[in-house]
């Protein structure tokens, strides 16, 4: 199934979660499944250097050691 996602709302997604502050402050505290979910879709959206900001916030909290999220 595929959905077209207007430019409108792409850039308002991007501009809500794409600051480096917002990715570390929240992404500690989310599960390893739901992070990587928003990098997925930030990374759908044409923002993959943001996915990345995610995955590094929650990988460098993350109990699990080593667990890189294919960093």
């Amino acid at each position: 199934m595929s959905h077209e996602i207007s430019e409108e709302s792409r850039t308002a997604f991007i501009d809500a979660f794409g600051d480096e502050v917002t990715a570390r402050d929240t992404a500690p505290s989310m599960t390893c499944s739901e992070v990587d979910a928003m990098a997925s879709m930030l990374t759908a959206l044409g923002a993959p250097e943001v996915a990345k900001e995610w995955l590094l916030a929650h990988a460098d909290d993350d109990p699990e050691e080593g667990d890189t999220h294919g960093i």
